[in-house]
């Protein structure tokens, strides 16, 4: 999980005297690597049916299932 707190100074009665600036906290064997994200992608028929909308555009009236996606499709990118 990556986490940036805005970096403030407390007041001088404030307990803290520092400024907060980054924590960052990562677990890397939850890590998913490059290729297995293109795996599984490539495995999933809602994701490549997603992938296909995101390149030529969504359809009016659109399945159940894609829902979220269109709710969420300015956020989506193909890379690569």
């Amino acid at each position: 999980m990556l986490s940036r707190l805005v970096v403030a100074k407390p007041s001088s009665g404030d307990l803290l005297d520092f400024d907060f600036g980054c924590i960052l906290e990562v677990n890397f064997l939850s890590l998913v690597t490059h290729n297995e994200l293109l795996e599984a992608s490539r495995d999933n028929l809602v994701l490549q049916q997603v992938a296909e909308n995101i390149k030529n555009g969504w359809p009016r009236n659109v399945p159940k299932q894609f829902t979220l996606y269109v709710q969420l499709r300015s956020e989506f990118a193909i890379i690569n």
